[in-house]
């Protein structure tokens, strides 16, 4: 955590914040959506090269904790009707377990 508190560049902090923390839970993956004019996008998002996913803020998993601010976590990605399979058709990867939860600022 320190290494990325010295961090300058903010697009270098999200990597590493992510990569930290996907370390920290032991998981395959890990995606940074932020919310920007009714919309969520990934500046960090493993598995997707240098692609960007872009989702409405009401959409997915990612959107219902974007707009209820309550963190979400599932055993099982698919059982849960908010859930955006398109990603997964999209990045040609299976979604198992989602641990989602909001990052404020100070606003």
């Amino acid at each position: 955590i320190a290494q990325c508190l010295s961090e300058l560049r903010i697009h270098e902090l999200m990597k590493n914040v992510m990569t930290k923390t996907r370390n920290m839970l032991n998981a395959d993956r890990g995606s940074l959506f932020l919310v920007d004019e009714g919309e969520l996008w990934t500046p960090v998002a493993d598995g997707v090269g240098t692609k960007v996913i872009r989702i409405p803020v009401t959409q997915g998993i990612a959107g219902a904790v974007a707009t209820t601010g309550d963190t979400i976590n599932l055993t099982d990605a698919y059982t849960d009707a908010r859930f955006n399979a398109a990603i997964d058709k999209q990045t040609g990867y299976r979604t198992k377990a989602v641990l989602c939860m909001p990052i404020r600022n100070s606003r």
